[in-house]
């Protein structure tokens, strides 16, 4: 019970401590400090984008239309209220980079695994290629001895069997090689999409985008010139430089790259194609974070 008393009368002391230091500082007779909003019209125009989705645009004009009184001092209420303005707005921000590094979580899972399939199958595809290549340098070997020797006590046809049959041996075990096979994955999740399955209007089952990030991906850039949102501007890249099909051809390489397909079987094409957009769209959706440092630190000034 004593511990208790000593407790409250601690807490008593350090009240009355911080009232103390809170009323000196809005003494008339002292240098106030300076609370009044800063002038946050230096904020690019993305970032005034993302202070709107937030909801604290006209928060941070409120603050930037903040004067000083007349005696170049605050009321404490003016005080207060201007910390609960910056308080709205710091919290808004914080939400916003916390959505943001989720969104990026996911696609970086996403991409472990990718790389992780794409890594072991791409083994067992090496060793298959290197006993394809000794199977070839045997056989067509060992014929090609026979052929020749065959030749020395045999006439044709004999030597001409082992010799075709080598050069047969040369030619198409080589071009089997070149077949890209399909690995069964051992993935539980198969067919609930990923990340990607959104930018493609696919279905997806996972946590998804927060709907700050979604409408930052959906939005239009404030430097734009052709009026095109992220996620289009993505796809159109996607389209050039990964070669990436339009039209109902592309509907099959689409679903395995987003894995809404419930085939179990995956090439290595689709497993690159799949790990190369996943880093697209990871850079497209980390690039937001400029828009948070410049708005953080006008909120910071302020």
């Amino acid at each position: 019970m004593r511990n208790v008393y000593y407790n409250y009368i601690c807490a008593a002391v350090l009240a009355a401590a911080a009232s103390a230091v809170f009323c000196s500082a809005v003494r008339a007779d002292e240098k106030p400090v300076d609370l009044r909003a800063g002038d946050f019209s230096s904020l690019t125009a993305d970032a005034k984008q993302l202070a709107k989705r937030l909801g604290i645009f006209d928060t941070l004009e409120i603050l930037s239309a903040k004067d000083l009184n007349a005696s170049g001092a605050q009321s404490s209420e003016q005080m207060i209220e201007i910390m609960l303005l910056r308080q709205k707005v710091s919290r808004s921000v914080q939400y916003a980079a916390l959505e943001l590094e989720e969104a990026l979580a996911n696609v970086d899972g996403d991409l472990a695994v990718t790389n992780q399939q794409l890594a072991y199958f791409s083994g067992k595809h090496d060793r298959a290629v290197m006993l394809n290549n000794i199977a070839t340098f045997v056989g067509s070997g060992t014929l090609g001895i026979l052929d020749s020797a065959s030749g020395i006590k045999y006439a044709a046809p004999v030597p001409n069997i082992f010799g075709i049959t080598g050069n047969s041996i040369a030619v198409g075990l080589p071009l089997l090689g070149l077949h890209q096979g399909k690995y069964k994955s051992a993935e539980t999740n198969v067919g609930q999409g990923n990340m990607l399955a959104p930018i493609f209007g696919k279905k997806y089952q996972g946590a998804g985008y927060d709907p700050v990030i979604w409408s930052y991906v959906e939005g239009v850039p404030a430097n734009s010139t052709n009026s095109e949102t992220r996620r289009a501007t993505l796809l159109k890249s996607w389209q050039s430089y990964r070669g990436l099909g339009k039209g109902s051809q592309a509907d099959a390489f689409i679903n395995a790259v987003t894995d809404v397909s419930k085939d179990r079987k995956i090439s290595l094409d689709i497993l690159r194609a799949r790990s190369e957009f996943l880093v697209d769209l990871r850079a497209l959706i980390q690039r937001m974070y400029k828009d948070i440092s410049d708005l953080n630190s006008s909120v910071l000034n302020l």
